[in-house]
């Protein structure tokens, strides 16, 4: 689905934006920032290198996102949610998370 999608205006409107609107973005951003930190996270903790490059694949699908909704906060003027911390690492490593419980949490973000 195109994010783009949901706020079509016909041409002959402004550029302007109802309360609904400005909330769906602001809403798809945070949505969009939790997601990046749950790829963040879970990376700390893939033991396959095959899954660490899908798991980058879907932080780079949420970067193109999220540029595209910060685009949109700034042009409409909207308060946007505070940006997420640029990387979530750990000092130690934890083998108690599998891949596989991985897969299924992130395929509920995405």
């Amino acid at each position: 689905m195109d994010l783009l999608s949901i706020f079509k205006k016909s041409k002959d409107t402004e550029d302007r934006l109802d309360i609904q609107e400005a909330f769906n973005i602001y809403n798809l951003l945070r949505a969009r920032y939790v997601s990046t930190q749950t790829v963040q996270l879970f990376k700390n903790f893939v033991h396959d290198i095959d899954w660490e490059i899908i798991l980058d694949g879907f932080k780079t699908h949420f970067d193109k996102q999220i540029a595209i909704l910060e685009e949109l906060g700034e042009r409409f003027r909207i308060i946007m949610p505070s940006r997420p911390p640029l990387d979530v690492k750990f000092a130690t490593s934890i083998n108690d998370m599998t891949d596989d419980y991985i897969y299924k949490k992130s395929s509920m973000t995405s």
